[in-house]
């Protein structure tokens, strides 16, 4: 239960920092607001490689649940689930 409160706490700080990144610069800002956006865009690269992180482990998590997916890799139940959406 600890692991997905801290989970669900991450996932809240993680949406949070992204929204407030995601705040326009408007042309009447200081110029600092260029390189306000650089550091943003860093910011945001980071937020989205760690929330891809924590998918792919959540979805490992679920895979190793049964013995037919165990040894199946993330990608191939991704792209195996993408096909079935584009059938659908």
């Amino acid at each position: 239960m600890m692991i997905m409160d801290r989970y669900q706490e991450r996932r809240a700080e993680i949406s949070q920092t992204t929204k407030e990144l995601l705040q326009p610069i408007w042309p009447n800002d200081p110029p600092s607001g260029k390189s306000d956006m650089d550091a943003r865009c860093t910011a945001l690269a980071v937020l989205s490689e760690t929330a891809c992180a924590q998918i792919n482990a959540q979805t490992r998590r679920v895979l190793n649940t049964y013995r037919d997916t165990a040894a199946m890799p993330v990608r191939k139940f991704r792209e195996m689930a993408y096909e079935d959406l584009i059938e659908s």
